[in-house]
């Protein structure tokens, strides 16, 4: 048996999932527009993703836009990595690549790790040292 419930809920116990993103302030007019950054390598990942995808079923870009109701531009600057889809984009693509969007995002995941270790293993550039300068004196 399950101890007693508790009577008031315990908020501050639960994991935040938002603790990685900081809130930019920007200021548009005369009110200030609070825009949330980036999430590394998510765009990078969501790009490639598509593109294999697509070209794997042997669809060209236009034609991925046209089955997936978004237009071309849109699904261009996506896989350019300049736009970032919105969840509706994103289910719509799924449905034109015949794939489950949680096995899309499956693959996104995967592919986020590698580039994760592929950052990590690279070999860093060696810094340059600069002339040591000696002075003798005289």
């Amino acid at each position: 048996m399950v101890g007693p419930l508790p009577t008031k809920p315990h908020h501050r116990t639960s994991v935040n999932y938002f603790a990685n993103y900081t809130w930019r302030t920007r200021k548009k007019g005369s009110t200030n527009v609070r825009s949330m950054e980036n999430y590394p390598l998510l765009a990078e990942a969501l790009a490639e993703t598509i593109e294999e995808l697509r070209l794997e079923r042997g669809l060209t870009k236009t034609a991925l836009a046209d089955f997936a109701a978004l237009q071309r531009f849109y699904l261009l600057n996506i896989e350019k990595k300049t736009n970032r889809p919105t969840a509706n984009a994103l289910f719509f693509i799924c449905d034109a690549l015949s794939i489950r969007p949680s096995d899309f995002f499956l693959l996104v995941e995967q592919k986020m790790e590698r580039m994760r270790e592929e950052a990590r293993t690279a070999p860093q550039p060696a810094l340059k040292r600069a002339p040591s300068r000696s002075r003798t004196i005289s």
